[in-house]
């Protein structure tokens, strides 16, 4: 029984490394980096820990709210203060190194959202002969956004 999880997991393990290896090639392949400006960041608010979280009743999607307002639900709904979390939407703007038009590209963030300002430049992978296709990494190749 042992011996089957250890083998499941080497699976899993060598499946993800592969999928990191494949994005990692697209990106040296087929991209280049790219400076960009971020031209608006917005900020909401969500409340989810391991026991649940709160979600649109049409939907059943995850409730996003304005941050002010988000403690005042969590208390309402037995939730802590450790169960609200933040998410950043992201547009930016960058220059096209293959055909010198500019084009907007968007990305959204729950981890790390601090720290992203209107006007910051940020590094982005704009595609080789796609003009208007980027990837926006964020440090992590795995994870990272892809706008088409």
């Amino acid at each position: 029984m042992f011996g089957k999880q250890i083998v499941g997991m080497g699976a899993i393990f060598t499946g993800v490394g592969g999928m990191m290896f494949f994005q990692a090639k697209d990106l040296e392949e087929n991209y280049v980096k790219t400076n960009a400006t971020i031209k608006t960041v917005t900020v909401d608010c969500y409340i989810e820990n391991s026991r649940g979280k709160i979600v649109e009743k049409e939907t059943d999607d995850l409730a996003y709210m304005d941050c002010l307002m988000v403690p005042f639900v969590a208390e309402k709904h037995g939730y802590r203060e450790s169960d609200i979390h933040k998410r950043a939407q992201i547009e930016y703007v960058y220059l096209s190194p293959i055909d010198d038009n500019y084009y907007y590209g968007d990305f959204t963030r729950k981890n790390n959202v601090d720290g992203y300002t209107v006007g910051a430049e940020i590094q982005v992978f704009t595609h080789k002969t796609e003009p208007d296709k980027s990837k926006t990494p964020g440090g992590n190749l795995f994870l990272g956004d892809e706008n088409v």
